[in-house]
């Protein structure tokens, strides 16, 4: 599913020299209307044959009507991107328009922050067959990386860049850039040598709910389609990869009810906890000595909920990620580089408020520890 922003004609701005990026959510309602019209009938038919007479039948359609309908819930939440992206050559900065509720929320990323504009090759696989998009991307100075044009064809992402950079004039100087806190976000604790940094994720109950709703859907369809088709000892194990996925998803769901996620700075040491919540999650610590960097990459087609923590070998991984060039000895960096001592789970925040909090960690880490980070 290709979603992506689309240039708007220069008349379109709302100011002299603005550059307006506006999100298309056109396949995105379409797909999300498709599997919830599909899915919620199936769904509640389904639950009323399973009470009235309990059969095979009737699990695999309470199932797929189930797995479908959160399938669709799914899908509306990776539309979760800015509504705009306001380029004002004027002023020198990217402007970030975001609905939150009924309000539009406005953050602002300096041009002097943006390193570099190009267009990367994305291969994928499947059945046997390949597929490429073409995305046209800008670097931050931290190293991430914002997506901002994508398509299946060369020739539609070049004209996109080729606009793109004839408009946008990412040498002019900034102006002043509005720094304030996201009204009721963050709760900022000083205390003495350490700082605390709490909030509490939007939606995180309501998205662990569906996920929860999305494996039940499917272990239904699986006791409808397939229960009596197997043999037994395939019947138990793949019942119990279900079980055991519905446990740890069940725990996650009790961990996070009322949980906020805390995060302190102090002279030598960037720690991440939970307050609150039925199970605690484990504690993290990362020297600040060995932090070299912190980001978040931005792509329109899935929300990306972590603010990552890179070291300087981080970094240079991602450099070589960025170009295609990770070997096989590079997994298990990969798969530390996720691990959960080395980002932050931001969970619904929207961009607006990241880049807030990735400022606010960066000044923090220098007041305390006389650290520069990128």
């Amino acid at each position: 599913m290709v979603m992506s922003y689309k240039l708007l004609p220069a008349e379109a701005g709302r100011g002299d020299g603005q550059v307006v990026l506006q999100y298309s959510r056109v396949m995105l309602f379409l797909f999300t209307a498709i599997f919830g019209l599909i899915g919620a009938p199936l769904a509640f038919f389904g639950l009323l044959a399973v009470i009235a007479t309990p059969s095979t039948t009737s699990f695999a359609l309470f199932g797929f009507g189930l797995a479908f309908f959160s399938a669709s819930l799914m899908i509306f939440r990776l539309g979760q991107a800015p509504e705009r992206l306001i380029f004002d050559n004027e002023r020198g900065w990217l402007c970030i328009e975001e609905k939150k509720g009924r309000k539009i929320q406005r953050a602002y990323l300096p041009y002097s922050d943006i390193d570099l504009l190009s267009m990367r090759e994305h291969t994928t696989s499947s059945d046997g067959s390949k597929s490429t998009s073409y995305i046209v991307y800008f670097v931050k100075n931290d190293g991430a990386m914002w997506d901002l044009y994508s398509s299946n064809f060369s020739s539609k992402a070049e004209a996109f860049l080729e606009e793109f950079e004839r408009r946008v004039d990412f040498s002019r100087e900034t102006d002043f850039v509005d720094a304030s806190p996201p009204e009721g976000v963050f709760e900022i604790v000083e205390g003495g040598e350490r700082t605390l940094i709490r909030w509490k994720p939007p939606h995180e109950v309501f998205k662990t709910i569906v996920g929860l709703s999305f494996v039940g859907g499917f272990a239904c369809m699986f006791v409808g389609f397939l229960w009596g088709e197997i043999s037994t000892t395939v019947g138990v194990v793949v019942a119990s990869i279900f079980g055991l996925l519905m446990l740890a998803m069940l725990y996650n769901l009790f961990s996070v009810l009322g949980a906020k996620k805390v995060i302190e700075v102090n002279r030598d040491t960037l720690r991440m906890y939970q307050e609150g919540g039925l199970f605690k999650k484990k504690s993290y610590e990362l020297p600040l000595k060995d932090l070299q960097a912190i980001c978040f990459d931005f792509d329109q087609s899935r929300h990306e909920g972590v603010i990552q923590l890179l070291r300087a070998e981080d970094i240079d991984l991602r450099e070589r990620m960025k170009v295609g060039a990770i070997s096989l000895d590079d997994i298990w960096q990969l798969a530390k580089l996720n691990s959960a001592e080395r980002r932050i789970e931001t969970g619904n925040l929207t961009i607006g408020e990241k880049l807030y909090l990735e400022q606010l960690l960066e000044d923090l880490i220098f007041e305390h520890a006389g650290h520069e980070v990128e």
